[in-house]
C-alpha cells in the first residue's frame, strides 16, 4: 500500500493534469454507478414499496417536540443556511487571504448545487405522497439536502483537518461531520419528502464531487 501511495504521489507532484485526468475519470465512473443504481430503482416496484414502508415506519416516531428538533437539522442543510454561512466563511478566507480555500470552497458549493440540479432534471422522481410532515416542491431524487451536506460539511471538515497535526483528532472531526451529514439525510426521510434512495443517490453523488474538488485542491494550492 505504502508503495502505491508514493506512486500516486510522485504522479500527482510530476504530472499534476494526468493526475486530474484519472481522477476526472474515477468520478466519470461512480456517477455512471449511480445512474445505473438510479435505474435499477425506478423499474423495480417491490423495492418502491419497501421505500414507502419505510417511510412509514420513521414517521411512527413523529411528534411535536421531536418534529421541532428535526426541523432544525433539516435546516441546517438547507440553501438559504449555505447562502447566509458561505457569506461569513468566504469573508473568513478573503481576510485571511486563503485564496485556493476559497476558489474550491466555491467550486465545490456551487459545482455540487449544479450538479443536483441537473440530475434532478435527468431523473424526475416526484417527491412521496404518503403523510408529508411538511410540503415541498420541485423532484425527489437526488436529494439536495444529502448531496448539499457531503459538499458543505465535508469540504469545510476537510480544511479543518489541515490545520490538524493529531490523527485522532482529524478522525474524530471526520467522524462527526459524518454523524450530522447522516442526520439530515434522515431528516427528509422523518419529514416525509424525500425517499431513502434519494438520500442514498444524494451522498454517492456529493461524495463523487467532493473527491473530485479534494483532488483539485490537492494539485493547486501550491500555487496560490
Amino acid at each position: 500500500m505504502s508503495n502505491l501511495r508514493d506512486a500516486i504521489v510522485r504522479m500527482a507532484l510530476r504530472r499534476p493534469y494526468l493526475y486530474l485526468l484519472v481522477t476526472l475519470v474515477i468520478s466519470i465512473v461512480l456517477m455512471e454507478v449511480l445512474v445505473e443504481i438510479a435505474e435499477h430503482t425506478f423499474i423495480k416496484p417491490a423495492l418502491q414499496q419497501l421505500e414507502l414502508q419505510f417511510i412509514a415506519y420513521v414517521q411512527q416516531f413523529v411528534t411535536p417536540p421531536l418534529t421541532a428538533e428535526v426541523m432544525l437539522v433539516t435546516a441546517s442543510g438547507s440553501s438559504t443556511f449555505y447562502l447566509l454561512a458561505s457569506a461569513l466563511v468566504c469573508c473568513w478566507y478573503l481576510y485571511s487571504r486563503q485564496k485556493d480555500r476559497l476558489y474550491l470552497y466555491l467550486v465545490c458549493l456551487c459545482g455540487g448545487g449544479i450538479l443536483n440540479q441537473v440530475l434532478k432534471r435527468i431523473f424526475e422522481r416526484v417527491r412521496p405522497d404518503i403523510f408529508p410532515v411538511i410540503a415541498e416542491s420541485g423532484y425527489s431524487f437526488p436529494s439536495g439536502h444529502a448531496m448539499g451536506a457531503i459538499c458543505f460539511y465535508g469540504i469545510l471538515a476537510y480544511f479543518a483537518g489541515l490545520g490538524l497535526r493529531s490523527k485522532p483528532l482529524r478522525w474524530g472531526l471526520m467522524a462527526a461531520a459524518g454523524i450530522y451529514i447522516l442526520l439530515i439525510g434522515l431528516s427528509r426521510v422523518y419529514l416525509g419528502v424525500h425517499y431513502p434512495t434519494d438520500i442514498l443517490a444524494g451522498y454517492a453523488a456529493g461524495a463523487t464531487w467532493l473527491f473530485f474538488c479534494i483532488t483539485l485542491h490537492r494539485i493547486f494550492r501550491k500555487r496560490y
